[in-house]
């Protein structure tokens, strides 16, 4: 769902925090390959490249946020909700585990692997959130870690939901996430 700020996004002229990211930015993300299969087991089967931000969202008060880092200190501060591609399917972070899998993911082939969470911490703080929603692949690399985004071109959020593969997502009307602004 969303990121504090400080946070790391890949673009095509290096990483940008999270709060810098505008409308019309390009971020480096994978899209499915096959239409609405949000659980492939493989992220590597993605189409890598880049895509379009088509809209901001920043919360309108402070949020519970937690703190995940993999085996090589890859750190990543997001919402409880906040969905991530683990070995198995994108997860809400709150359900993460020790010893879960989460996908690190560069601009290079050869930087796309899994990595080991080594230590949760859960939750450490209330600060403000940033997400968007990124055209077509609906994800970006945060931190260097896999990331799903909130809002469709609907307007619609659309949520990581933690069930097995071959499920789907949840729609949500993002003025029913407490905390979350949706307007320019």
């Amino acid at each position: 769902e969303c990121l504090v700020a400080g946070t790391l996004i890949v673009t095509p002229t290096g990483e940008v925090p999270i709060e810098d990211i505008k409308i019309g930015d390009t971020l480096y993300g994978g899209m499915y390959t096959q239409h609405n299969d949000c659980n492939i087991k493989n992220p590597l089967e993605y189409k890598f490249g880049y895509y379009t931000v088509i809209a901001l969202v920043k919360s309108k008060q402070p949020v519970k946020v937690m703190q995940i880092i993999s085996a090589t200190g890859i750190t990543i501060t997001c919402s409880l909700s906040h969905g991530i591609q683990t070995r198995e399917r994108w997860i809400h972070a709150k359900n993460i585990k020790l010893s879960d899998e989460v996908f690190l993911c560069g601009n290079r082939k050869e930087d796309k692997y899994y990595d080991t969470v080594v230590e949760i911490n859960y939750p450490i703080e209330q600060e403000f959130v940033y997400s968007f929603t990124v055209a077509d692949s609906h994800t970006y690399v945060s931190n260097g870690i896999l990331s799903h985004n909130i809002v469709d071109t609907a307007g619609t959020a659309k949520l990581p939901e933690d069930m097995p593969p071959g499920g789907g997502y949840g729609g949500t009307d993002p003025e029913g996430i407490p905390g979350l602004d949706t307007s320019d």
